[in-house]
């Protein structure tokens, strides 16, 4: 969630190996186009007239803030480039004194959450919808810190995400890497290591498996590691030197 782009599926309790992922989103304009096909959504705001603009809905020339989320945790040292206000496209903002990443990660939590319902009232309709009980899973970078981690809560909870169950970066991604690969070699007491290299951040860690069936299981083996060396980061840098 939330480094350069985003994604979200929805599943039922009742047959949880149905994923089903959205892929279609807003895209800011009423001349009837067919909406955004896409299996992520770009992590951008723009703010205008009181309002926001998110995603696909923001027009190609105008500007709008991205790696908000970085701004979440600013005790994470950060290599010697500046995301924020040194970018490969002109349209990128610098950071907004009078809008904290505090506020635009829950604007855009909210926008994401609302779509997400809106496609689930297509499927199960307004009134099941509204009388069913529902959670939410948010995955964050392994290496937040409890602060971070703490304000990524409570945006959450502003944005209207309630029930809500965190979930690290690396941990889901092993979770569905080991499931989409099977058959695998891997039994109960398997040990692997997880490279979770993303846009922004990248974390190194180990796992046990505890358990395959019928939930698949893992433990830390040791404590992970990582930090703010995503792709934009080595893209910015590797900009730098051929300056």
């Amino acid at each position: 969630m939330l480094g350069q782009y985003s994604g979200c599926s929805w599943l039922h309790t009742g047959s949880p190996e149905a994923r089903h992922n959205i892929v279609t989103w807003p895209d800011g304009i009423s001349t009837g186009r067919e909406e955004e096909s896409s299996g992520k959504v770009p992590n951008e705001l723009l703010y205008e007239h009181g309002s926001f603009k998110w995603g696909f809905e923001i027009p190609l020339s105008a500007a709008r803030h991205q790696w908000f989320k970085l701004e979440l945790d600013p005790s994470q040292t950060r290599p010697d480039v500046d995301v924020s206000s040194s970018m490969f496209i002109d349209r990128a903002l610098p950071p907004s004194y009078a809008i904290t990443p505090e506020k635009m990660v829950t604007d855009f939590l909210s926008a994401l959450r609302q779509r997400t319902d809106n496609q689930l009232k297509l499927v199960i309709s307004p009134l099941a919808f509204e009388s069913t009980k529902k959670s939410y899973c948010l995955t964050v970078p392994a290496v937040w810190s409890d602060n971070a981690m703490t304000k990524t809560r409570a945006c959450a909870i502003a944005a209207g995400i309630s029930n809500l169950v965190m979930v690290t970066e690396p941990e889901a991604a092993a979770m569905y890497t080991l499931d989409a690969l099977k058959p695998h070699k891997l039994i109960t007491g398997s040990y692997f290591i997880l490279c979770d290299a993303g846009g922004d951040t990248v974390d190194l860690i180990s796992y046990k498996i505890t358990k395959l069936d019928p939930i698949l299981e893992l433990s830390e083996v040791s404590p992970g590691t990582g930090g703010l060396y995503g792709s934009v980061f080595v893209n910015r840098l590797f900009e730098s030197h051929l300056k």
